[in-house]
């Protein structure tokens, strides 16, 4: 994986054409169902293919830029299960030119995958993905109070959660049951070294993804799969901070003004 991300990987190998004007970018098919997001863990990911089938009438446009996931499911003989974890932390790392004590920084993921037979026409699989992002940002500024030297904190906090159910309720039938949860919440989003801590803004991004699909193989030469998907998505962004802002005219230090020290034309730079 690239930077941690299977589909940037799989982005390498979509066609070029499919990020023209008009395309809408690549396609991406989840379980059979188009998704703008790959909103589930690495771990329950089973295999990706890219631009499979391109002109099958399948889908509904023709293309080379299609990724299609499909997810794990379990087996029905034994249990199997990993848990993999990285984390990085600044106690190995150098300390900022412009920042006058090295500040705590933690990039940790962690991720599991249970999956597994009930019961001899059952399969379950199980799969997580959290992720904790602790970095900071060095200001060295002059305000209307005086100097200012401080570290703005970033704090990322991402969790994914997947279940699969797959039902075997005759030979020629099957019923899979398929949930996805995501939560993802970003603070002092937006902020470069120009702005002072009052600019940053909040990110919130969560999600409830509910599938099931029923598919019958009535005979060699005839398929049909239904798809039922209910998806609550909810997306916020909000400042940290209720003040009116600063905007210094042709250069990029804007911040939010001291309610003590508004008047005048002292501005942080």
């Amino acid at each position: 994986m690239k930077n941690g991300d299977p589909l940037e990987a799989a982005a390498l190998f979509t066609d070029s054409a499919v990020m023209g004007s008009g395309t809408g970018g690549p396609q991406l098919l989840v379980d059979g169902v188009e998704s703008d997001s790959l909103d589930v863990p690495v771990g329950s990911i089973k295999q990706i293919e890219v631009n499979h089938s391109p002109y099958s009438a399948e889908y509904g446009r023709p293309g080379r830029g299609r990724v299609e996931i499909i997810t794990k499911r379990g087996s029905h003989h034994h249990y199997h299960g990993n848990f993999t974890s990285t984390l990085t932390n600044s106690a190995v790392n150098a300390r900022n030119a412009f920042a006058t004590f090295n500040p705590p920084r933690q990039h940790s993921i962690s991720e599991g995958e249970f999956d597994g037979p009930i019961g001899s026409k059952i399969t379950f699989t199980l799969a997580s993905h959290y992720e904790i992002n602790n970095d900071n940002m060095p200001i060295h500024a002059v305000t209307p109070d005086g100097p200012l030297f401080t570290n703005i904190k970033f704090p990322d906090r991402f969790t994914y959660l997947s279940g699969r159910f797959d039902y075997r309720t005759r030979q020629t039938n099957k019923l899979v049951f398929i949930y996805n949860f995501k939560n993802k919440n970003r603070v002092n989003q937006q902020l470069t070294s120009f702005d002072l801590p009052g600019r940053g803004t909040t990110y919130f991004d969560h999600l409830n993804d509910f599938k099931v699909l029923d598919t019958t193989t009535p005979s060699s030469g005839l398929f049909n799969q239904f798809t039922f998907t209910f998806r609550q998505d909810r997306t916020d962004r909000s400042s940290t901070v209720d003040a009116p802002a600063i905007l210094v005219r042709a250069h990029s230090f804007p911040g939010q003004p001291n309610r003590k020290a508004s008047k005048g034309n002292r501005v942080p730079h």
